[in-house]
């Protein structure tokens, strides 16, 4: 999917992790630690792969599976920034209704697309609006950075959501 839509789409994950899922909130701030030694996406990942193991021992074994400084690590994950981005996102989903992950908007609009084939064929949609745009307007031109943006309101992830290879294979940044 990143080689076909390669500077065209943006994947930005919003945390919003659920009450009722015990370790949701330190697997948010254990992917932002992450993230700080440049390790988000492949830190997000192996909590896809071990979302039914995730417990304090889980999330510092993939810390140092990684190979990321556990010490700093650990210490990251109660940063005030990054307890701040947690609920500013949190925040930010209620604002906007989110009430359960995940949640996922393509472009600002919320979709229940689930399937990759869903996914390429709205994406590809987007695209082409896009493309349209450019072609009807001179100004529109520079003003975007991408195509398609695709935000996905996160906690603990499970198998509910089928894309989750798909995107997390895209290795697009974190934002």
């Amino acid at each position: 999917m990143s080689d076909k839509y390669k500077d065209q789409l943006k994947i930005v994950i919003k945390h919003f992790p659920l009450p009722n899922h015990k370790f949701a909130r330190k697997a948010a701030q254990a992917s932002l630690a992450a993230h700080e030694q440049g390790k988000f996406w492949e830190f997000h990942a192996k909590l896809f792969e071990n979302y039914r193991a995730i417990n304090d021992e889980k999330i510092v074994q993939i810390a140092g599976e990684l190979n990321l400084d556990v010490e700093k690590f650990q210490t990251d994950m109660n940063l005030p920034e990054i307890q701040g981005i947690i609920n500013r996102d949190i925040q930010n989903g209620r604002r906007i209704g989110v009430r359960g992950t995940p949640t996922i908007f393509i472009n600002g609009k919320r979709t229940t697309l689930r399937s990759p084939g869903e996914f390429i064929e709205k994406i590809d949609s987007e695209l082409k609006k896009y493309q349209n745009a450019l072609t009807e307007s001179e100004s529109f031109k520079g003003t975007v950075n991408y195509a398609v943006l695709i935000s996905i309101c996160s906690g603990i992830i499970d198998n509910q959501m089928s894309l989750k290879s798909t995107f997390i294979n895209a290795r697009h940044n974190y934002t």
